[in-house]
């Protein structure tokens, strides 16, 4: 049996021996409450006043999102990587080039930029976990640096001097505004999980 205790700053459940607690004080969820409100009502007040402030918004997520888990391991480990980018790099060539060349939408192309970037990390991180120090950082910044070059050198395929065109958009509205803001909360929601 399940023993549900309510008391004035938190929630208590006990079953067979063991203790799971919450705290619902309002003091310890406010700023969270506040900034998780303002993360989903900005979009909406971003679609009146300034359009350009949603791709900001949607930059600064996935910037966040790539900067969060590189810094707890950093944290974690002691160990400076900057492999991740490499990886993304990866990821998100492959999800362009088969959206070009075979006119696949995002949804069908996520699942092999995963495959891929998850193929990279298995035959280039066992090159680097080797190294201890100052030539792990180094071979972990060689990475993406290599595959920048290769981007320029193989032109033709990469388009690494002036970026790649016809990538299929996520959203098919008719109102470009619109987009943005359903890729604003499509990454506000990834970034409250």
């Amino acid at each position: 049996m399940v023993d549900v205790e309510v008391k004035r700053d938190r929630v208590v459940l006990r079953y067979k021996g063991k203790k799971w607690d919450w705290i619902i004080e309002p003091r310890y969820w406010r700023n969270t409450l506040v900034w998780t409100c303002a993360l989903l009502v900005f979009p909406a007040v971003s679609y009146f006043v300034s359009p350009g402030l949603i791709n900001t918004m949607v930059s600064a997520n996935i910037y966040a999102a790539i900067a969060i888990p590189l810094s707890l391991m950093t944290v974690g480990t002691g160990r400076i990587n900057f492999g991740p980018n490499f990886y993304v790099g990866i990821g998100g060539y492959t999800a362009a080039l088969l959206s070009i060349h075979l006119g696949w939408g995002p949804l069908l192309t996520l699942p092999f930029a995963i495959i891929f970037s998850v193929f990279a990390a298995i035959v280039f991180s066992p090159l680097v976990i080797v190294a201890r120090g100052l030539y792990y950082v180094l071979l972990t910044l060689l990475l993406p640096l290599v595959f920048l070059k290769v981007t320029f050198i193989y032109t033709g395929i990469f388009k690494g001097d002036v970026g790649l065109f016809g990538v299929d958009l996520l959203f098919h509205f008719d109102n470009v505004r619109i987009n943005f803001i359903a890729a604003a909360y499509i990454s506000a929601a990834i970034m409250l999980l």
